[in-house]
């Protein structure tokens, strides 16, 4: 495939063809029955060898898990059409390049990964592109992708996605994550994280841009200085939650 990434099938405003296919997560993933419940979905054409979607594959990633890994409004899943990247590769691929972040569920070749990129008529990698809940195409032509940035400017007006950060740990047990408050929330000059033996916070805007960061004080942060606005706490870079200064 080139490297140039568009959508060639499905114009901006046309409906989406339906899939209905399983990821490497073992979930099924049927495009019309997500929209049914009034979700947006994006979707993410990649190859785990292609220079561009290993550069965009952490901005998809952080999407995933800041918009609520597949649990709210956003339904994020990648696509992989190329014979022989399964899931293996796909889990080493996002290892690799996902920065950290919660793995975005993916449709190897072998589970119709191919067939998906026929329908659509994909010729390129990567494309990016976001489907609404009435099954209309809204953008087929998301690129460059730079950052979160990129993908929220892709948004309708008066979409109804919303920042909802989930846990991009992996295999802990969950009696044994610890417990994660904020408080006060609302906002206005501090913060207070109480979450076991936690040192360091960074705090992003809902783009994914790092706003503050630095080590807890008395389990403290400081936030007077950052816009009003929802922000995204993450503490020893593994544990992330949401308030909103005032």
């Amino acid at each position: 495939m080139a490297v140039t990434a568009q959508t060639y099938n499905v114009p901006n405003g046309s409906i989406a063809p339906d899939f209905n296919f399983t990821g490497i997560d073992g979930q099924w993933y049927h495009l019309y029955a997500i929209t049914a419940q009034d979700k947006y979905v994006m979707l993410d054409f990649t190859q785990a060898t292609c220079p561009p979607c290993m550069a965009s594959a952490e901005a998809f990633a952080k999407l995933y898990e800041l918009y609520g890994c597949n649990a709210h409004e956003l339904v994020c899943v990648a696509v992989n059409g190329i014979a022989g990247q399964g899931g293996a590769v796909m889990h080493a691929y996002h290892a690799a390049k996902g920065g950290g972040w919660a793995e975005p569920p993916a449709i190897v070749e072998a589970a119709g990964g191919w067939d998906l990129s026929i329908a659509y008529g994909v010729g390129s990698a990567p494309t990016f592109y976001l489907i609404g809940p009435d099954n209309r195409m809204i953008n087929n032509g998301i690129w460059p992708v730079v950052g979160l940035e990129s993908f929220a400017a892709a948004f309708p007006a008066g979409h109804k996605m919303d920042v909802h950060p989930c846990s991009s740990a992996v295999g802990v047990p969950e009696q044994e994550q610890p417990t994660v408050c904020l408080f006060p929330n609302p906002a206005e000059e501090r913060i207070t994280l109480c979450h076991g033996n936690a040192r360091s916070y960074r705090i992003l805007d809902v783009q994914g841009r790092l706003c503050a960061q630095g080590a807890l004080v008395a389990g403290s942060a400081v936030v007077s200085g950052l816009h009003p606005g929802v922000h995204i706490v993450e503490f020893d870079g593994r544990w992330r939650s949401r308030f909103v200064k005032i």
